[in-house]
């Protein structure tokens, strides 16, 4: 998942660690954690899913937009996948999770720049 404060994910964070890791422990741990199993396997799948979508995701002028109705019909029809409403739903949280997680960020650094006090 991506930090809303750095717009990093966490692997990046992780093999960034990893580069500069000075002891063998150290490398040793971070190699553990980069190579570890975080997501179950029975859900391993939607998640591939949802990281093809988003890798071929659209933007515009104003951001990152979401995957659409037609991104997921055209997955499903060209890798002749079957996916039930509950499948398309998880992947619809995972989309909104991301949106969320990139307009907070965003919205932090606008404030940043601008000078603003969130919320007022």
């Amino acid at each position: 998942m991506i930090d809303p404060e750095t717009g990093v994910s966490h692997r990046e964070t992780i093999e960034g660690l990893l580069k500069r890791a000075r002891t063998p422990e150290k490398r040793e741990e971070l190699e553990s954690e980069l190579h570890s199993d975080a997501l179950p396997l029975a859900g391993r799948y939607l998640w591939d899913i949802f990281t093809r979508l988003h890798n071929r995701r659209s933007s515009g002028g104003f951001g990152v937009s979401p995957i659409t109705w037609p991104d997921i019909d055209a997955f499903v029809r060209l890798t002749r996948s079957a996916l039930s409403p509950w499948e398309i739903e998880v992947i619809e949280d995972c989309d909104a999770a991301f949106l969320g997680a990139i307009a907070k960020r965003d919205a932090k650094t606008e404030t940043r720049f601008s000078g603003e006090v969130p919320g007022n």
